[in-house]
């Protein structure tokens, strides 16, 4: 009997422990889960102003997006004029390089020109000199006129072969070099040597020089005595 009631005790101080640490833990649980709901609301109540926010922000039109691709095409046609322009710079180099050897060519022709121009200017001025001479010393000696008369002949024809070879040197110069010295000789008192050359001269190149010569009278009046001139006729 009396280790019944020793169990009893024992049993009912048990439950008691029990209910207390039951109770203890209760109430220790409390404030943690009110931190954790506090915790978990908080944010919520936060995200709410940036929810409105987001709904009531203004949404972009469907033309006013910019498109994934429009860079990606903007940078390839860029890239296409970019290399557009390379290959023009590329054929200017090429035309420049032609032009340069071009001049060149002609420079080099012209100074050839003018040096073999010179020599039969200079040429014929001492025929006309000489002329000149057969004319005092007819005047003054009073040749024979056949001797005069040969000489004469053979100065007209040492002249017209050195005009013949001047109108082929200008028949293969530009209109512009055979104009500046057509017009040359003009200034220089020899026109009628002048109109010579020209009517020895092809009439295409011809028309091409009295068009580039800057005196435009000058070309006229070389045109009215070239049509009063008999043109020799071509060899």
């Amino acid at each position: 009997m009396k280790n019944l009631l020793v169990l009893g005790l024992v049993a009912a101080l048990l439950f008691s422990i029990s209910a207390a640490l039951s109770l203890y833990l209760q109430q220790s649980g409390k404030p943690a889960e009110t931190a954790d709901t506090a915790k978990t609301e908080k944010p919520a109540k936060e995200k709410e102003p940036e929810a409105k926010a987001e709904k009531n922000a203004p949404k972009l039109k469907a033309e006013d997006q910019i498109p994934s691709g429009s860079a990606r095409e903007q940078n390839a046609a860029l890239q296409d004029q970019l290399d557009r322009i390379e290959r023009q710079k590329s054929r200017l180099v090429v035309v420049t390089a032609d032009l340069r050897n071009h001049r060149d060519r002609v420079e080099q022709q012209t100074k050839e020109l003018t040096l073999e121009i010179r020599k039969s200017m200079a040429f014929i001025g001492e025929l006309d000199g000489r002329a000149k001479e057969l004319i005092q010393v007819e005047q003054a000696n009073s040749k024979s006129a056949d001797e005069l008369k040969k000489q004469q002949l053979d100065i007209e024809e040492s002249e017209r072969k050195n005009i013949e070879k001047l109108a082929t040197v200008l028949d293969t110069a530009s209109s512009e070099t055979a104009a500046s010295i057509i017009t040359k000789m003009a200034d220089e008192g020899k026109l009628d040597t002048a109109v010579k050359v020209l009517s020895r001269m092809k009439e295409r190149a011809v028309a091409k020089v009295l068009e580039a010569m800057p005196d435009a009278s000058l070309a006229a009046q070389i045109l009215d005595r070239m049509r009063t001139l008999k043109r020799p006729a071509s060899p």
